[in-house]
């Protein structure tokens, strides 16, 4: 799922008063921070960071207190001519009604125009951590930079007692087609999700003995075609890629409820004709829409060049050429090819 795939998904309507925070900056201080955190290779590109952020109870608060309106708001009821009964979500999918209640409650806004500061300020610490850790995670994978373009800000996901999450992957619009008609998405952004990251905020144990209040049994992630299982577990951060290969989906809980939070990074422009709008960061007023990394190679770089890099003194199995740091592609050579667009603070048009 992908905020921005349905053109009429509530949480659009929910305006900022000033321009939200951009990436962070990132300094010496920050290329040290990035360089300590402690972070595995599961495969294939599913990479965990652990304990790299903080879980304060006032936020599982908050979440709580705003779950079950955002959960009805998000469903509309239909029947079919049989009389049968379904729930629809706001990106247009079809569920039987046995099913909606296992499905997780989505805070598509987690930050709005009523938000405490507190939990302002706890969010927005977080999508600076997320920030960090993709830039590291690049570092493993460097060839993905050119398709890091944006990121949507992250959202909750809140799942209770027997929730689940089937099989999916997170570049999926559900385009179909069939005897002889294309169903096309009206919304398509999901296409152009390149990976994502999911936020744990709570601990997974294995039995109801270990059940304690504050953890979950069950809801593991796996990845089905890879043979990867993970146990969340509370501060911990897991990138993957969005495609099929990485398929995945959250088993069925049996106590507890569990919290996570959910952001993609994606590639291309501004189609609005599929819904896709890309921000400036000085026009994003909202939390969930794609907004432009505006110096994620640029951040990379300082940190592929650094002393706490894999490439500062890389081993036979890092091939530079497969670093686009190393390629010594001058800014001349995409004259011919690119559009180049430049970036400023939205000033320049205000005062022109």
């Amino acid at each position: 799922m992908s905020y921005g795939s349905s053109p009429n998904a509530s949480a659009e309507s929910i305006t900022m008063d000033e321009p939200l925070p951009g990436t962070p900056k990132i300094g010496e201080e920050e290329l040290k921070e990035i360089g300590k955190f402690e972070c595995e290779h599961l495969g294939n590109g599913i990479m965990v960071f652990r304990n790299v952020f903080k879980v304060e109870d006032f936020v599982l608060k908050h979440i709580d207190a705003t779950a079950e309106e955002a959960h009805k708001t998000r469903w509309t009821y239909i029947k079919d001519e049989d009389g049968t009964e379904y729930g629809i979500n706001e990106d247009g999918f079809r569920y039987r009604l046995d099913d909606v209640p296992e499905t997780p409650v989505r805070l598509l806004a987690p930050v709005n125009r009523s938000t405490p500061k507190e939990i302002f300020d706890y969010f927005v610490n977080l999508e600076d951590v997320i920030y960090k850790c993709l830039i590291r995670y690049v570092d493993y994978f460097p060839l993905v930079v050119g398709s890091l373009w944006w990121k949507t800000r992250g959202h909750i996901l809140r799942y209770h007692d027997k929730g689940r999450l089937g099989i999916h992957q997170d570049c999926d619009t559900n385009y179909k087609v069939t005897e002889g008609v294309r169903y096309m998405p009206r919304g398509q952004v999901a296409l152009r999700q390149t990976a994502g990251a999911l936020c744990y905020f709570n601990d997974c144990v294995d039995s109801e003995e270990e059940y304690d209040g504050t953890n979950f049994v069950g809801g593991h992630l796996k990845f089905v075609h890879l043979g990867i299982d993970y146990k969340p577990r509370k501060g911990d951060i897991i990138f993957f890629p969005t495609n099929y290969i990485c398929a995945h989906g959250v088993s069925h809980m049996t106590m507890g409820t569990r919290y996570a939070y959910l952001t993609f990074f994606g590639q291309g422009g501004t189609d609005q004709s599929v819904g896709i709008q890309i921000y400036e960061t000085w026009e994003s007023k909202q939390w969930c829409p794609p907004v432009w990394f505006d110096h994620i190679y640029d951040d990379y770089e300082r940190y592929c060049k650094s002393e706490y890099s894999i490439w500062d003194k890389p081993g036979p199995d890092l091939e530079p050429g497969a670093n686009p740091v190393f390629q010594n592609r001058c800014v001349a050579q995409y004259g011919s090819t690119h559009l180049a667009e430049k970036i400023t603070d939205g000033k320049e048009n205000e005062n022109s």
